[in-house]
């Protein structure tokens, strides 16, 4: 249930759900362990039904007919330190000079105008939890620094056919110029 994805499995084996209901049927008295998996863009958040953990295993013993539901949530796709944001755009509006916005470990199909004149990094490649960014965040539009400060890591942009990472700083004045920071790699 909710808002994210991922899937379910069981020791004994039986079920193996991926963001469906299942059921599978089990001998009486059986302890069944179920553990919870998100998907790359989601987050377990609990158990409901016979389970009320937060854990993302729970265990039952089989006596009766049992209802268990996992509840995944999806995760922004960027956060500034606590703070998530649906964009990265969104979370540029939000940003102040020398913040680290990160992004989640997806293509982000959006484009970027970095227009306020403030510097910030940006950190893609990010799992889930944002507890590790080890991975690169695609972005399938021009990623655009008109006047400010850019550093960034593990992002690539995608312009038609050819894909450019990103690494490094960037600064541009307010100039009225326009460009686009890309490195091949």
């Amino acid at each position: 249930t909710g808002s994210g994805g991922g899937s379910i499995n069981s020791i004994p084996s039986g079920i193996a759900c991926t963001s469906s209901s299942c059921q599978s049927s089990f001998t009486t008295g059986t302890s069944v362990s179920l553990t919870a998996i998100p998907n790359s863009i989601s987050n377990f958040t609990s158990w409901s039904g016979a389970c009320t953990s937060t854990s993302n295993t729970c265990s039952v013993t089989m006596n009766t007919d049992t209802s268990v539901a996992a509840d995944f949530t999806s995760s922004p796709r960027a956060m500034i330190a606590s703070t998530g944001y649906t964009s990265l755009a969104d979370a540029y509006s939000s940003a102040t000079n020398g913040v680290n916005i990160m992004l989640l470990t997806t293509d982000a199909v959006e484009s970027l105008n970095l227009n306020r004149g403030i510097a910030i990094s940006i950190t893609g490649g990010c799992n889930a939890s944002f507890s590790s960014c080890n991975e690169m965040t695609s972005i399938d539009s021009p990623l655009i620094i008109s006047n400010g400060s850019l550093n960034v890591s593990g992002v690539e942009v995608t312009t038609g056919t050819n894909t450019y990472s990103i690494s490094g700083t960037v600064t541009l004045a307010s100039t009225g110029v326009q460009g686009i920071a890309v490195a091949l790699s």
